[in-house]
């Protein structure tokens, strides 16, 4: 998931991947740093498309707040 400088070893970031059958499976779950707000994400799709679903996963963290999460400490 590519953040970039807007993470830090304060950041609350996590991202989970499952590979089954031909599926790969992720789960991510981004904090503010204090833990009062928080985001979670899942994607599935083909195991050969993870580069896909990496970018879709960060796309939806971003649309849904993400980054001012990273960036509520300052």
């Amino acid at each position: 998931i590519r953040f970039g400088t807007r993470l830090d070893c304060y950041s609350a970031i996590a991202v989970h991947a499952t590979f089954s059958n031909g599926t790969a499976h992720l789960d991510a779950f981004l904090s503010d740093y204090d833990g009062t707000r928080s985001i979670r994400a899942q994607k599935s799709g083909p195991d050969s498309d993870v580069d896909a679903l990496t970018t879709a996963m960060h796309r939806e963290l971003v649309d849904r707040g993400g980054l001012a999460l990273l960036e509520s400490h300052t």
